[in-house]
């Protein structure tokens, strides 16, 4: 049995991250699009990486930045209130720089 998935997109957001007395733990967003006629559906997958691909995806990674993720799917629940609550979350086990900057720091690339 294989559970894979690769992303390629950009970070919703900066890296948060969190550092546990095991272990260091990054958590952020990546969005996809696909265009369909004559609209774009965007999808947010919600990310976690640990240990040392957490700290080096927090170092060089910024919200707007592309990035190809490969990873796995784990799915989580929980009990609040009496409701069960589900999840889905992409862990990641490798990462790499992909395309360009975001526009922001292409402007700044000029000078």
């Amino acid at each position: 049995m294989i559970n894979k998935v690769f992303i390629l997109g950009r970070l919703g957001k900066n890296p948060e991250i969190k550092s546990t007395n095991k272990t260091t733990i990054a958590t952020f967003s990546v969005a996809t699009s696909e265009k369909y006629a004559d609209k774009e559906v965007t999808q947010w997958h919600n990310c976690k990486a640990f240990g040392p691909v957490a700290n080096n995806l927090a170092k060089f990674f910024h919200k707007g930045d592309m990035i190809f993720i490969e990873g796995k799917i784990v799915y989580n629940a929980y009990e609040k209130d009496g409701k069960k609550m589900t999840f889905t979350d992409i862990v990641v086990l490798t990462w790499s720089f992909c395309g360009d900057k975001g526009k922001d720091e292409k402007a700044n690339d000029a000078f």
